[in-house]
C-alpha cells in the first residue's frame, strides 16, 4: 500500500480527494489529513508517509515554507492547487506531479501510476531537486519538465540544448529525441547548473560538454555534436569565450 497524507487548507477539497483516492485509487492508504501546513508538519513527521498531496497556497505558511522543514525528505509531492502560476517553483522541489483543481480522475490516477514507477528507480528525485532551490550554483544531474500530464524527469547530462519557441522551451536530447516544455527559456536558464549551461543567444541554451566546434568570426557561432549550428549573439559572445577560458 502506498501511505499518504493530504495537506489543504480547504476541508472541502480534503474530502473530494479523500473519496476520489478511496474510490479510484484502491492502493493508496490515507493515514492521515490536515487543514492546517503548520499541522501538517507534524503530521508527516509522524505518520512518515510514502506520498504527501500538498494545496499550495495556505494560511501562515505555504507549501514550499512547509517542504523546507524537511532537510531530507523521503516522501513523493503531489501539488494540489486552484492556480496553475507555480509550476517553476514546483519543479525546483522536484514534484512527483501537479494538479490543478477541479482534480480529475485520470490525472489522478496517472499521478500514483508515476509514484509506482519512480519506486522502480533509484535515488530520491525529491532530495536531489529540492537541493537547487537551496543552492542553486550546485551541480546536479536531474531536471524534471512539466508535461500535459506531469513531469518527465531527465538527466541533464543528456540535454544538448534547448531552443526558445514562443513561451516555450524546446529540449534535444542526446538520443535524438525532443520534449517540449509549458516554461519560457529564462526559467530553465536560472534552473540549469550554470556551469555546464551557457545561454549564447535569447533563443538558446547550450550544454557546453556537448559542443563539438566554436567558430569565432563576426557572426559566431558554435556546432553541437548532433551537428547543429546555433549562433552566438554579439552581447554574448564575450560570455562565451570568458566561459572557455575559465578553468
Amino acid at each position: 500500500m502506498i501511505t499518504t497524507v493530504i495537506i489543504d487548507d480547504e476541508k472541502r477539497s480534503i474530502s473530494v480527494l479523500h473519496t476520489l483516492l478511496t474510490d479510484y485509487c484502491p492502493e493508496v492508504a490515507i493515514v492521515g489529513t490536515s487543514d492546517s501546513a503548520l499541522h501538517g508538519i507534524d503530521l508527516i513527521r509522524q505518520k512518515q508517509p510514502d506520498l504527501v498531496f500538498l494545496d499550495i497556497r495556505m494560511p501562515g505558511i505555504n507549501a514550499f515554507e512547509l517542504l523546507d522543514h524537511f532537510k531530507d525528505p523521503q516522501f513523493r509531492i503531489v501539488f494540489t492547487t486552484a492556480y496553475d502560476n507555480h509550476a517553476v517553483k514546483a519543479i525546483k522541489y522536484a514534484a512527483l506531479d501537479y494538479l490543478l483543481k477541479p482534480i480529475g480522475i485520470e490525472d489522478l490516477k496517472g499521478a500514483i501510476s508515476r509514484f509506482n514507477q519512480q519506486l522502480q528507480k533509484p535515488g530520491n528525485r525529491l532530495h536531489i531537486l529540492a537541493e537547487n532551490e537551496r543552492n542553486p550554483l550546485k551541480k546536479y544531474s536531474k531536471i524534471a519538465i512539466p508535461s500535459v500530464h506531469g513531469y518527465d524527469f531527465l538527466d541533464t547530462a543528456d540535454i544538448v540544448w534547448i531552443n526558445a519557441s514562443d513561451a516555450y522551451s524546446v529540449f534535444h536530447l542526446t538520443n535524438g529525441s525532443t520534449i517540449t516544455a509549458s516554461s519560457n527559456l529564462k526559467k530553465y536558464e536560472e534552473l540549469l547548473d550554470s556551469s555546464t549551461f551557457l545561454r549564447i543567444h535569447h533563443s538558446h541554451i547550450i550544454n557546453i560538454n556537448h559542443v563539438k566546434k566554436y567558430i569565432r568570426a563576426k557572426n559566431a557561432y558554435v556546432i553541437m555534436l548532433d551537428g547543429t549550428e546555433l549562433e552566438i549573439s554579439q552581447r554574448r559572445k564575450d560570455v562565451m569565450s570568458g566561459f572557455i577560458q575559465s578553468p
